[in-house]
């Protein structure tokens, strides 16, 4: 059994940390335009298993991030995230050759196992990006791209798995509901890596709104079926020191 309230409380003990974590790097790089980051995501998958279709999570992410300027033009940013991803599937698998036990008439049979549900992963994410900015008057074009590691805490699954069991017609029906450690079953690595880009808007000196796309590299999927992240993420930023 999944215990919800450990999960959360675990989540909410890294947020502080988080903060915490980005205030001791200022001493370590000097001064840095530093603020808290909040942000929606819209994660997916692309997944080599071709009995699986996925459609997109809508998620969140909250961290903070630095800002150090590298001239007039361009500047490096890293973010620290706690992050929540996943995806919604459906996966169908068919097999025309299954025998029904317990019969003295055993004969051949067609079945069709139907799992539906959703995966939902929690992440540690580092992103670092090279920005450039270009002065429009009434605020900077912001344009980037660079590079992510995330660590995997924990990943959850809840699905209803539908087993259909015929010949030309429906002779049977069951259907099993769960939620189970993706982890423990072996389903998911504890590390994710990718590339990421960037275009937002930076409307003052304090305040920026950003679109990334997280392009994962790595198969987050220890199994047989390659699985790797991919995840548009729609953030705001507001620097509380510059």
């Amino acid at each position: 059994m999944i215990n919800y309230a450990t999960i959360k409380n675990t989540t909410m003990k890294y947020i502080p940390i988080l903060f915490l974590s980005t205030l001791s790097l200022t001493s370590v790089f000097g001064q840095l335009k530093i603020g808290p980051r909040v942000g929606i995501n819209l994660s997916n998958v692309t997944t080599d298993r071709s009995t699986t279709t996925t459609t997109n999570l809508t998620s969140f992410s909250l961290g903070a991030t630095l800002e150090k300027g590298l001239g007039e033009a361009l500047a490096l940013q890293v973010s620290i995230l706690a992050s929540s991803k996943g995806y919604n599937f459906v996966d169908v698998t068919q097999n025309k050759s299954v025998v029904t036990p317990g019969n003295a008439l055993s004969f051949s049979k067609s079945s069709v196992v139907t799992t539906q549900g959703k995966k939902e992963l929690f992440y540690l994410d580092l992103p670092i990006s090279i920005i450039y900015k270009k002065d429009l008057g009434i605020g900077k074009v912001l344009l980037g791209g660079g590079a992510y590691y995330s660590y995997n805490f924990w990943g959850v699954s809840t699905e209803t798995t539908t087993y259909v069991v015929g010949a030309t017609a429906d002779l049977s029906l069951s259907t099993i509901t769960g939620t189970y450690d993706m982890k423990a079953n072996n389903e998911l690595s504890n590390s994710d890596f990718g590339l990421l880009a960037n275009i937002g808007l930076e409307f003052n000196e304090r305040t920026q709104l950003s679109a990334n796309y997280n392009f994962g590299l790595a198969d987050i999927d220890p199994g047989t079926a390659s699985t790797k992240n991919r995840v548009m993420n729609i953030s705001f930023i507001y620097f509380i020191k510059h």
